[in-house]
């Protein structure tokens, strides 16, 4: 039996095809945040404020870069600081939950086609656009679809107690 998968399980962009999934390799890695990040399930949004969540962006922004082999607990980073793309991507959740605003997903791949090293941030899916979140890199979220299709490449998600991994659309999963 072969099954052909289409369409995107999250959000409404066609670079990536989200397959469930029990177990990443990222799993061990991000155990100290796993209590934390199951804590509120997914639920999409149907809208949101987009200047509110700029606004709770911009510090995190500022805030200093320093690489971490962890994942840090938000409060570990309210602490600190400073933090790496994990670090500001937990923070960044934390504080869009602590406000009302609920639906994203973190997501784990590269930035760019160049890069060697994977990079976090958080996808939003509102008002019929797929929305980046990336607190490293910007302070302010910006449309999916405004990004080459090369850059922000999908890994894995996870999203309360939900995990998929991201194949490239057209690709045939076979089982027998």
């Amino acid at each position: 039996m072969i099954f052909l998968l289409a369409g995107s399980l999250l959000g409404s962009s066609a670079q990536a095809l989200w397959v469930p999934v029990n177990v990443t390799p990222y799993d061990h890695q991000m155990q100290p945040v796993h209590k934390f990040l199951v804590s509120a399930a997914y639920q999409p949004v149907p809208q949101v404020n987009l200047a509110e969540i700029a606004a709770r962006m911009r510090p995190i922004h500022r805030m200093p870069y320093r690489f971490q082999d962890t994942w840090p607990t938000p409060d570990q980073v309210r602490t600190a600081g400073r933090a790496d793309c994990k670090g500001k991507a937990v923070l960044l959740l934390d504080e869009l939950r602590r406000a009302g605003i609920h639906g994203m997903i973190l997501v784990i791949g590269v930035r760019t086609p160049v890069s060697r090293e994977t990079h976090a941030w958080l996808e939003l899916t509102a008002d019929g656009q797929d929305l980046i979140l990336d607190p490293t890199y910007s302070s302010r979220p910006f449309v999916r679809e405004a990004v080459s299709s090369r850059h922000y490449q999908r890994h894995f998600a996870y999203a309360g107690s939900q995990k998929w991994s991201a194949i490239s659309p057209g690709w045939l999963v076979a089982s027998r």
